[in-house]
């Protein structure tokens, strides 16, 4: 997301967490006053929050173009600009036309259940469970190895192998989650079991679900988009023993129907990064690249 530039500094403001400070002339003249004022334009509330997207974050942007050029900063995003596009979207949860129901019998969204990510979902069949369903093929790691998962439902309590965190299992990517690896194995939904959820959070996180939520970047990633949604421990311990019953019993078992439909429309829209360089003067250190950021969105209003 961030153009491999710099000498030593490369610099700019980025929406992602790879951004940049300023290194600008005769940048230690710069009074308090001077900070003061460019702060007090980009906290005002006529740019509304500079929320991710918005007309004030875009504004915002102009701003700290202009800033950059002011002090002679080389632009360094597309087209001889200091804006490099960032496609982001967002996904609209219909609750009337989405539900889940298990043999026949209904359960409340955002009570029973909640979409853990939203991708639109219509499929009806039986689970299978995977303790825990985080997959690691390249150290041997593969829960779902072996198992009858074509066009079934994973139910996976989202166990962390011993010894992994959730940082390390986000951040390395030889880590698939449940839903990636369920993916891989043909499955279509995962239903995860969840420990302890709050009610309250789970009535906020559907608020905004239907609302539109907060944009994120746009994914070109293959493996994702699987269906995912997370139900309390009383609904999924019981799906979770049906699934079990049925895997053990003599003469084969389809266990429970599972019906999940999930509602979802997904929208897009372009923002921007802004970017900007200082070339170093070093013959050999001017080669490399060095990036200092920082973020200049905010929550909105």
């Amino acid at each position: 997301m961030v153009r491999r530039t710099l000498a030593p500094v490369l610099l700019g403001l980025l929406l992602t967490p790879t951004a940049f400070a300023i290194n600008a002339p005769e940048v230690d003249k710069i009074s308090e006053m001077h900070l003061k004022s460019n702060l007090e334009f980009i906290a005002h509330d006529l740019l509304e929050g500079r929320d991710t997207p918005s007309r004030g974050l875009d504004i915002a942007a102009l701003f700290i173009s202009t800033q950059l050029k002011i002090y002679g900063v080389q632009p360094g995003g597309e087209n001889g600009t200091y804006l490099q596009k960032m496609p982001l979207e967002s996904a609209v949860l219909n609750a009337e036309n989405s539900m889940l129901t298990i043999d026949g019998k209904s359960i409340t969204l955002g009570e029973g259940f909640l979409p853990t990510g939203l991708t639109a979902a219509d499929v009806q069949s039986t689970p299978v469970f995977v303790a825990s369903g985080w997959a690691n093929v390249s150290n041997g790691i593969d829960p779902m190895k072996g198992l009858p998962l074509t066009g079934a439902i994973v139910i996976t309590d989202n166990a962390l192998p011993e010894g992994l965190t959730m940082r390390d299992a986000t951040r390395d990517p030889n880590w698939e989650s449940p839903a990636v690896a369920a993916k891989r194995h043909g499955a279509v939904p995962v239903i995860t079991i969840a420990n302890n959820p709050s009610t309250a959070s789970w009535k906020r996180q559907l608020d905004r679900m239907v609302a539109g939520g907060r944009y994120s970047p746009k994914s070109n990633n293959p493996v994702a988009g699987l269906p995912d949604i997370t139900v309390t421990p009383e609904i999924g311990e019981s799906l979770k023993t049906a699934a079990l019953n049925a895997a053990r019993a003599e003469f084969a078992s389809a266990g429970p129907t599972i019906t999940l439909k999930l509602d979802v429309q997904r929208r897009e829209v372009i923002t921007h990064n802004v970017i900007g360089i200082i070339p170093g003067t070093d013959p050999t250190l001017s080669k490399e690249y060095i990036s200092i950021g920082a973020h200049y969105d905010h929550v909105g209003m």
